[in-house]
C-alpha cells in the first residue's frame, strides 16, 4: 500500500466491494420481486421488520450474533479449506461432529471448575470436529480419494 496515491488507493477498494455490493443489491431486488408476487407488503416496510428484528434491540441483536458466529466460523474453515486448494463440503458435519463432542464432555464431567470445564469442552469440540475432517485427509492421503466426493458421502 506504501507509494499507492489517495486515488489509487481509492480505486482499489472500490474495485474490491463491488461485487460485494452488486451482490447485496441484486439479492435485495430479488427479494422485492418475491414479496411483490407474494404479497401484498411494502418490501420496504419488510426489510425494515427484518432488520428491526434482527437488530432492533440489544436481545435480539444478541440472539442474531448467538446464530450466525457458528455459520461464519464454518464458512471461514471452508474458505481457509478452499485456499489452499482442498475443498471441504464436510465443515457443517464437522461442526456437528465438534458439537456433539463438546457437549458430551460437558455433559460427562459436569461438577469441574468453570476455568478447567470451559477449555475442556472447547478442546473436545474441536478435537472432535478436526477427527472428523482428518478422515477425509486420510482417505485422500492412502488412497488418492477425491475429497470432494469424500466429505458429499
Amino acid at each position: 500500500m506504501e507509494g499507492m496515491t489517495r486515488k489509487q488507493r481509492l480505486q482499489n477498494l472500490l474495485q474490491a466491494l463491488y461485487y460485494p455490493l452488486m451482490a447485496i443489491i441484486a439479492s435485495l431486488l430479488i427479494g422485492s420481486i418475491v414479496i411483490l408476487l407474494t404479497s401484498k407488503t411494502n418490501p420496504f416496510v419488510a426489510y425494515g421488520y427484518m432488520l428491526s428484528g434482527g437488530f432492533g434491540t440489544v436481545r435480539a441483536f444478541d440472539a442474531t450474533l448467538t446464530k450466525a458466529i457458528p455459520l461464519i466460523f464454518t464458512a471461514l474453515s471452508f474458505s481457509i479449506a478452499k485456499r489452499s486448494g482442498i475443498i471441504n463440503l464436510g465443515a457443517q458435519g464437522q461442526f456437528v461432529i465438534g458439537g456433539i463432542c463438546g457437549t458430551a464432555v460437558a455433559v460427562a464431567i459436569p461438577n469441574l471448575p468453570m476455568a478447567i470445564h470451559l477449555p475442556l469442552t472447547l478442546i473436545a469440540g474441536f478435537l472432535g470436529g478436526a477427527l472428523f475432517g482428518f478422515i477425509t485427509g486420510a482417505l485422500k492421503v492412502k488412497f488418492g480419494a477425491s475429497e470432494l466426493i469424500v466429505t458429499i458421502m
